[in-house]
């Protein structure tokens, strides 16, 4: 049987890694993905716990030695070993629209990994564009858009842009 604890310290969420864990794994590594595409990876015999303090992600290590990610630059977090990957954890980042102001193209980074629409509003509620995109990154033509202040809409979150 495979031991994982976690605890809640003071708001940290703590994995510990329980001895003869990784007697039992059948992971080799743990894998931080950053939004990037860089990967970095460890030995997983080697990780004491992981820990998200403070809008970070940290490894601590059991010859006393640590690593530490910003939060908001982590895309995924995973377990993998020679043979098969498997996504453990999944961070969430803000959408990131700029330039804002706007004047005729507008770049919107850390998408969802799959399809998703994103959605344009006048503040009066009245839908004004649509598209459909797949990929972390796009861009969006809003030249044709009039000068003001719309809502960007991409699943659960939502943006306020101005078009200049």
């Amino acid at each position: 049987m495979t031991v994982m604890l976690i605890k809640n310290y003071l708001g940290i969420a703590c994995l510990s890694l329980l001895p003869g864990f990784w007697n039992h794994a059948s992971a080799q590594q743990v894998i931080i993905q950053n939004w990037d595409g860089t990967e970095v990876a460890n030995p997983i015999n080697a990780v004491r716990n992981l820990t998200l303090p403070a809008s970070q992600v940290q490894l601590a290590f059991y010859d006393g030695s640590q690593q530490s990610f910003p939060l908001n630059e982590v895309r995924k977090i995973y377990f993998a070993d020679a043979s098969t990957t498997v996504n453990a954890v999944t961070t969430q980042s803000s959408i990131v629209c700029y330039p804002n102001p706007v004047q005729d193209a507008m770049n919107i980074s850390n998408l969802p990994d799959q399809e998703s629409q994103i959605s344009i509003y006048r503040m009066d509620g009245s839908l004004v564009q649509t598209k459909m995109v797949s990929g972390i990154q796009t861009q969006l033509d809003l030249s044709q858009l009039s000068g003001g202040l719309y809502l960007l809409k991409v699943k659960d979150q939502a943006i306020k842009i101005v078009k200049l």
